[in-house]
């Protein structure tokens, strides 16, 4: 589900003014995490440390609605949920590009991710 923010009164407006013009309306940030406690959790629970930090991270940026808004048809668009994108390694050095339904279970998580 999703729905349709009224541009005018978003708080965010001003901002939207200024990337919606962009061919690429993006902005990135990177911060160093400490993840020991995701780290002994792997090590605990006997999996993978990839899929805990994209369950975290996905937990953290669906808790966020700023982060679950999307520009779609020059429409301001809140989803209710955000599902992750990813890359794994496959052979070859190769990669592949896959999609997994989010789900705020990390068990269910972590199957939708396998």
């Amino acid at each position: 589900m999703s729905r349709e923010i009224d541009i005018e009164r978003w708080p965010r407006k001003r901002q939207y003014d200024f990337f919606k013009d962009f061919d690429y309306p993006h902005f990135n940030i990177s911060a160093n995490i400490d993840i020991t406690e995701a780290f002994h959790y792997t090590k605990t629970k006997k999996t993978s440390l990839f899929k805990t930090i994209l369950y975290v991270s996905m937990k953290t940026i669906n808790a966020i609605p700023e982060f679950r808004t999307r520009i779609r048809d020059n429409r301001i668009i809140e989803h209710d949920v955000i599902h992750p994108s990813f890359t794994v390694d496959v052979e070859d050095n190769q990669f592949s590009f896959c999609n997994a339904d989010y789900d705020e279970d990390i068990n269910r998580f972590f199957l939708n991710a396998e």
